[in-house]
């Protein structure tokens, strides 16, 4: 059997995904640490080999995300990978796609199934998912129980109204010095982060639901968040991390097809 398996690198994790017969196969995630790409990526398809007891010829290998010159050849954008991705989930209708990297936070208006228009936040942390690691780090807590935490506030006033990341981790600082208590503060991190995003859906006329997608998709506060704040009906996406790497693989695969390599 072929594989054809995308790999997304992104801007803390590589991610990989490959279609099986009757279902997708998603593999570990691993951090961006103390390794460069390429070693990361080498050590991502030496676990998916091992995993799928595949060898080199049976698995064909294809990336977005941030690429080093030397993968260019087998490379596709990040904006076709995250649409082909998300089309190939087969939701009901939806007017966008929102993706909230850890870098960069992206809004696609679709009509008819079509992309039609691109947004994208501007280049600080403040409207991306890194702005929550930096919160979650003050706080000394993982993004999960960042989410945990933002549930059980009992104050959902606090804000936090820095429009930079490190000045708002500063503000954290403040608040919790001030007696605030955390999941007011975890709270806050999360319906700031959406205030940031939400003008991307909103700017665009005729949104009426979103789909969902990247690591902060799997935050209820933050879904909650979006809808109140967008007036949109919110999907979250199955496996949202992985939705760019579910498109490499289909734009990979649909390439060799049609090169009539296969």
């Amino acid at each position: 059997m072929e594989y054809f398996i995308g790999i997304d690198i992104g801007g803390g994790l590589v991610k990989a995904a490959c279609r099986g017969k009757d279902e997708w196969h998603l593999f570990e995630c691993i951090p961006l640490e103390n390794s460069s790409v390429s070693e990361l990526v080498q050590k991502m398809k030496n676990m998916i080999l091992s995993k799928l007891h595949a060898d080199d010829e049976q698995c064909h290998f294809y990336f977005t995300g941030i690429v080093p010159n030397e993968m260019k050849d087998t490379s596709f954008s990040e904006m076709s990978c995250l649409i082909s991705g998300a089309l190939s989930l087969n939701y009901a209708n939806y007017d966008g796609i929102l993706q909230i990297g850890n870098t960069q936070t992206i809004y696609i208006k679709l009509k008819n199934g079509k992309p039609v228009r691109t947004q994208r936040n501007d280049s600080c942390a403040s409207g991306s998912g890194k702005y929550l690691n930096i919160i979650a780090d003050v706080l000394g807590v993982s993004f999960e129980e960042l989410n945990r935490m933002a549930e059980t506030a009992s104050d959902s006033s606090v804000q936090l109204s820095s429009t930079c990341a490190v000045f708002a981790e500063s503000e954290a600082i403040s608040l919790l010095h001030a007696g605030i208590e955390p999941n007011a503060v975890a709270y806050s991190a999360i319906m700031s982060l959406a205030e940031r995003v939400c003008p991307l859906i909103t700017f665009e006329k005729n949104s009426n639901s979103v789909l969902l997608c990247g690591g902060v998709a799997e935050s209820h506060v933050f879904t909650e968040c979006v809808q109140k704040l967008s007036g949109c009906s919110v999907i979250v996406a199955d496996h949202p991390i992985y939705i760019s790497a579910m498109g490499a693989s289909i734009m990979g695969e649909a390439h060799r097809l049609k090169e009539g390599i296969r």
